[in-house]
């Protein structure tokens, strides 16, 4: 049996799209095995996902291999900041431990442990580096390991260098998503190869057929009362503090009248409170963008791939358009994994704003481009990061003797 294990317990569309991804990759390779994913909530996948999640400890408590290989990624997950993890649960936790209102007053008020602490303590109180960096020599249960499309977001500190080294060494294989996770990787002492590859989900659209997404998503549209005959634009953003929510309706509702596009209003990271925010734009817009509340990845790739233009905070709401070939923006997000992907696939920085107020201008520097020149960029990734995983395929059928 090989296992899975990502963060897609959590309602996000680019997490909750590994596993998917990640299945399809290995059967279209000829893998008969079952696969297993692993996370940190156990139950059903969020999103509609269409598979479950078994709880990691499951194979940290065990004495013997339950896996013949593990697969770990992708994702931002080679890091050690292992509270600040924890705190992406904090919602969806408090909903799980019940009466959330009442643990949130507990919290506040009564000075009671937080749900944080809480989770930290049932979920991540485990011996690693960081909860995703696990040492397959201290945990018998994981198998062989292998790291796959894995980003690296923080520089790893002298005391952290040794521990996640020894741990990223003895892994069966390692590949990372752009260049500066390797070159942190690097200056933490590893020695072995580190495989730099576009992102696995830009393989998305030769799984799920661009012509027929499109179809889907022109229907999830319209059901949405979307004019499907007009220019659509699809935005997300998390709200990040000091969003200049004016500034975003301004340059959105310019477009939408130059171009008479509509603006579909996307929330890809509920897990962010995308959807707080995207409501909160579109009523500040009176009604003239369409909030589009889908819940399942499926519907949110469907609506991507019928999408004319991306603008967007989301990774992998920029990745999934360039795999389909739609021209895309990056929104103004103070994380380099943004500049790695656009590296990693050979785009500009200039697809990444500097502020909202720059939309416009670089909306109309998008339309001066070839009509492939988005598509072409996707093809080349596409290839790099199939073969990538074609190392790790091989690499894991010798360990197993098939």
């Amino acid at each position: 049996m090989v296992g899975h294990f990502a963060a897609s317990d959590r309602e996000n569309f680019g997490d909750l799209l590994y596993p998917v991804i990640v299945r399809k990759m290995m059967e279209s390779r000829g893998c008969s095995e079952e696969i297993r994913y692993y996370s940190f909530l156990d139950g059903p996948a969020p999103g509609d996902s269409g598979y479950a999640i078994s709880c990691i400890r499951e194979l940290l408590e065990a004495k013997t291999a339950l896996l013949s290989s593990l697969i770990i990624g992708g994702g931002d997950i080679l890091r050690t900041d292992t509270v600040t993890l924890a705190s992406h649960y904090k919602y969806i936790y408090r909903q799980r431990l019940g009466h959330p209102v009442l643990q949130w007053l507990g919290e506040k008020w009564l000075k009671k442990q937080t749900v944080v602490d809480k989770f930290l303590e049932r979920y991540m109180s485990y011996d690693a580096p960081g909860p995703f960096l696990l040492d397959q020599k201290k945990y018998p249960g994981l198998g062989s390991v292998y790291y796959c499309s894995c980003g690296a977001p923080l520089d790893f500190t002298a005391d952290e260098k040794g521990r996640v080294r020894d741990v990223l060494e003895s892994a069966a294989y390692l590949s990372v998503r752009d260049r500066q996770s390797r070159e942190k990787l690097l200056a933490a002492g590893v020695t072995r190869d580190i495989h730099a590859v576009p992102d696995l989900i830009m393989t998305i659209s030769d799984y799920y057929d661009p012509a027929t997404e499109r179809r889907k998503g022109q229907d999830i549209l319209r059901s949405f009362g979307v004019d499907t005959g007009k220019k659509i634009v699809s935005f997300q953003c998390m709200p990040h503090a000091g969003e200049p929510l004016a500034e975003i309706v301004a340059q959105l509702t310019r477009y939408r009248e130059r171009a008479d596009a509509e603006i579909v209003l996307l929330p890809l990271g509920y897990c962010h409170a995308d959807d707080r925010f995207l409501k909160r734009l579109c009523r500040e817009s009176g009604g003239a963008f369409r909030y589009l509340g889908v819940r399942s990845i499926f519907d949110m790739l469907s609506v991507l791939a019928a999408s004319d233009l991306f603008v967007g905070t989301s990774m992998h709401g920029n990745i999934t358009a360039l795999s389909y070939g739609i021209p895309h923006l990056f929104g103004p997000i103070q994380v380099d994994k943004a500049e790695g992907f656009l590296d990693m696939v050979g785009l500009s920085a200039d697809f990444k704003l500097k502020s909202w107020a720059e939309l416009n201008d670089k909306a109309d520097m998008i339309a001066d481009l070839d009509s492939d020149y988005f598509s072409s960029r996707a093809a080349r990734a596409k290839k790099e990061a199939h073969a990538a995983f074609d190392l790790l395929y091989a690499t894991l059928c010798s360990a197993t003797g098939k």
